[in-house]
């Protein structure tokens, strides 16, 4: 089998990184204040995600329900309450990429209004195409919870709209929501209609011939009981729910729910039992099963057992289809507790009896090893014995299930397809790189052209060329914003990385060095734009690097370069060779990485600083809790103490004595912005977050007197960057996504913005802003031509680890050899 081939060389790739490749001794550390290991806490060895436990703020933490819901209303009342109006209206403008696309997890069909149809991206909002599916526009509030689950339309047209992804992955990000919408004007007026606390929807179904009734399977919150879980149903066009089963406990949520297309009484529904704890995720449990309602939604009784459940321990998501034209005919397309594919089941009997398919390798494998981040079963509606499997692959059967082939010409990560009514042969895909259509029912695949919604972690900018732009986007790589020829634009964007984009770098005095970086520190330096690159990652000693591993260049002299692992690094040469230059700032040991080699441990760098000045400080994060610096060129390292003991989201320098410290603002009974500021080089600290929304730092800016910050709730400006008591939002027209990384470009005195879900924004600071303090060069990622103001980033920065609220998390795929075409299986969505 393809997945046991895969797992079995994994562990050869891991331990070609942890072999230390220099004789270079780390220096001493001072000993400071310990935060549990995950040992220590008895974590059980399964896949963790670092920006879980980054969202958490640290192990054996959890979300506060409404929390998100809470930072957003904090951010509209300073929105409202600027007093600098210029700061205010500053508009938001988009960069791009609109060629990649992002992650669809779901598509229909206008029924009134040929090649027209809607999708829901998974943190981007709802998206209209006129075109069929070629050019696309927002037909959803920039201001709204972005985060998308599910999509439905009903015979008149109207739209439905659930919140929240279902399918926590396992390394890729995912958000909650607030509930359903409806529109009835095809998406220019959306109406919240409830279902408040179900945080995730994982469908939602109109029935064909009465279109006033209206299903929707809430899943519920992925990071703690309880909450607004279970089969609901509207008899009045979403006005009114009443929810008509409850799962068997409260961590049980309906994920999936079908109806039969010709006698609407007979109704299926699959339940998913599943939590994530920051420090390990339970994707199956007792109450997971598939439940059969003859009766409209009346009565309910378990089916498929003992197959499905309940109280089955092995089986984790389940999905399931009737076949529109043998209603008879019924599909369950099931996964394990490992994440793999666990099988297909049939039955002949209108869903009421079950009989394993197929367990061919080519379904199997389609899932590879997170089958519940997909968990969808299509069938042609022409042809009940033609059927299709969601996964990493998409798995396609035309013998009802009994054998499965792997179909190609699109991206990885399948979540939505839809044929069109009104188009023989015309089908829908929706997957993590956006958009695709079929005019012969799957043999041929054309991409969308203008799909502007994606997921960048990270962003960065050319002083010289502005409108040479840098992206690390979820599943599509490491994006460059120019191409062989050096034409430039949005529409340009082209991967030079592959696997998942994670630190995306350009040199500030010569654009031709870029750095780019996949997941777990899998990092390449390019001398030509990006056309040709050279991997330095088993060069760097350590056996645990971050998901976004930093990329930091020193002020004034960008050859000079920082990364990290649990080790600090410096290389002099542009990337060519690299020395570790500190010992362990982690708490972790040695064989402390988890067991399964597909995934990577915590105890790691997260973020380093370098202040202009260079004259041997140098500070680090640690995503175990940790502040630690240097001041004399990494000869002794000292822990910083009187800080939180949470996840470091950024440190930021411009002033070898003044350091700047984000910590993750969400853990249990604590909901705080938790900024840090200190003016003795690390020694004592004061909080600066004064009004800040309370959600979580992901980056900060220094840009003279001003201090800008990036959260999960939007950009914010502050005058006082030593106090920081009263903050102002920067700009309009942001979409409310996180935003997970910020780059300066002096030349236009300008901020770009990764926004996490619809790409890259730039605002152009009006005049008072941004102006520096010294004449010397500010903090930043390198430093700008010709010296003056800083550079494209925040502070000396380093990775972007960024994190959400409500969310699941990143886990990956180990090391550069698993780096991959977008073709390939997606490393990030675990």
């Amino acid at each position: 089998m393809r997945v046991l081939g895969r797992l079995l060389l994994l562990p050869l790739a891991v331990a070609a990184v942890a072999v230390p490749a220099t004789t270079s001794t780390p220096p001493p550390l001072t000993a400071g204040p310990r935060v549990p290991t995950l040992a220590q806490l008895g974590a059980a060895q399964v896949p963790g995600d670092d920006v879980a436990v980054r969202a958490a703020g640290g192990l054996g933490k959890q979300i506060p329900a409404r929390a998100y819901d809470a930072a957003l209303a904090q951010a509209a009342v300073l929105a409202a309450g600027s007093s600098d109006s210029n700061l205010r209206s500053a508009a938001w403008k988009l960069q791009g990429p609109t060629n990649i696309g992002g992650r669809v997890l779901d598509v229909v069909v206008d029924p009134k209004h040929a090649n027209t149809i809607y999708l829901a991206s998974a943190s981007g909002g709802v998206w209209k195409s006129s075109d069929a599916g070629s050019v696309f526009h927002s037909v959803w509030p920039t201001t709204q919870v972005q985060a998308m689950g599910a999509l439905a339309i009903a015979s008149d047209g109207t739209l439905y709209a659930g919140t929240g992804e279902a399918g926590p992955g396992g390394g890729s990000l995912t958000y909650g929501g607030n509930g359903v919408y409806r529109s009835r004007d095809g998406g220019l007026h959306w109406t919240y209609i409830g279902l408040n606390g179900s945080e995730r929807i994982g469908r939602i179904v109109v029935e064909p011939k009465n279109p006033k009734r209206v299903w929707v399977a809430a899943v519920g919150p992925l990071y703690r009981s309880g909450g607004v879980r279970g089969l609901f149903l509207s008899t009045d066009g979403g006005d009114h729910f009443t929810r008509v089963h409850t799962t068997a406990n409260a961590t049980t949520g309906t994920v999936d729910v079908a109806v039969d297309p010709v006698d609407p009484k007979v109704v299926l529904l699959t339940d998913w039992d599943l939590i994530r704890h920051p420090g390990d995720r339970q994707y199956t449990g007792g109450g997971t099963a598939v439940y059969r309602s003859a009766d409209a939604g009346k009565t309910w009784a378990a089916v498929g057992t003992p197959y499905f459940g309940p109280n089955v321990p092995t089986v984790g998501r389940l999905g399931v289809a009737f076949a529109p034209t043998d209603h008879n005919r019924v599909y369950v397309l099931a996964s394990t507790i490992d994440g793999l594919t666990q099988g297909f089941w049939t039955s002949t009997d209108n869903g009421a009896t079950y009989m394993p398919s197929s367990f061919d390798d080519a379904l199997v494998t389609g899932g590879y090893v997170y089958a519940w981040w997909f968990g969808r079963v299509y069938v042609d509606p022409k042809n009940a014995m033609h059927v299709y499997a969601t996964g990493v692959n998409l798995s396609e059967s035309t013998d009802g299930g009994q054998s499965f082939d792997t179909p190609s010409g699109f991206h990885a990560d399948q979540h939505a397809m839809v044929w069109d009514p009104k188009v023989p042969r015309r089908v829908y895909l929706g997957n993590d790189g956006g958009l695709y259509r079929s005019d012969d029912n799957g043999n041929h695949w054309v991409h969308g052209t203008y799909m502007p919604w994606n997921q960048p972690f990270s962003v960065d900018v050319s002083q010289q060329r502005p409108n040479r732009i840098t992206a690390g986007l979820q599943d599509n790589g490491g994006n460059r914003s120019w191409d062989r020829q050096n034409q430039t634009g949005a529409g340009f964007f082209n991967d030079y990385t592959g696997g998942d984009g994670t630190e995306t770098r350009i040199n500030p005095k010569n654009d031709q060095i870029v750095y780019g970086c996949s997941q777990y520190g899998a990092c390449a330096v390019s001398h030509d734009g990006g056309n040709t690159s050279s991997a330095f990652d088993n060069q760097v000693i350590g056996e645990r690097k971050n998901w976004l591993t930093p990329i930091v260049f020193a002020p004034g002299n960008p050859s000079t370069v920082y990364t990290a692992s649990s080790i600090v690094h410096r290389s002099t040469d542009d990337g060519a060779t690299w020395t570790p230059i500190s010992p362990d700032l982690t708490d972790g040991e040695p064989g402390s990485t988890e067991l399964d080699p597909l995934f990577r441990n915590y105890d790691t760098v997260t973020t380093i600083a370098v202040p202009p000045s260079e004259d041997g400080t140098i500070y680090a994060g640690t995503d175990d809790g940790h502040v630690a610096y240097t001041h004399n060129d990494g000869l002794t390292w000292t822990r910083a103490t009187g800080l939180p003991t949470d996840w470091v989201t950024r440190v930021a320098s411009n002033k070898a004595s003044i350091v700047y410290a984000a910590f993750s603002g969400f853990r249990r009974g604590v909901q705080s912005p938790r900024l840090y500021r200190s003016a003795d080089g690390g020694v004592t600290w004061k909080p600066m977050a004064g009004d800040l929304p309370q959600a979580p730092v992901n980056d900060i800016l220094l840009l003279g007197h001003d201090i800008v910050v990036a959260t999960d709730v939007g950009v914010f400006l502050s005058h006082d960057a030593v106090g920081g008591k009263h903050w102002l939002r920067l700009g309009s027209g942001l979409p409310q996504t996180p935003v997970w990384d910020l780059a300066y470009v002096a030349k236009s005195n300008s901020v770009y913005a990764a926004d996490f879900g619809r790409g890259v924004y730039s605002v152009a600071l009006p005049a008072g802003a941004g102006t520096p303090a010294v004449t010397g060069e500010q903090q930043g990622r390198g430093s700008q031509s010709g010296g003056g103001l800083a550079t494209t980033g925040s502070g000396s920065r380093a990775p972007l680890t960024g994190l959400g609220l409500l969310l699941l998390a990143l886990v990956g795929f180990a090391t550069a050899a698993l780096s991959r075409s977008r073709s390939a299986p997606s490393q990030s969505s675990r």
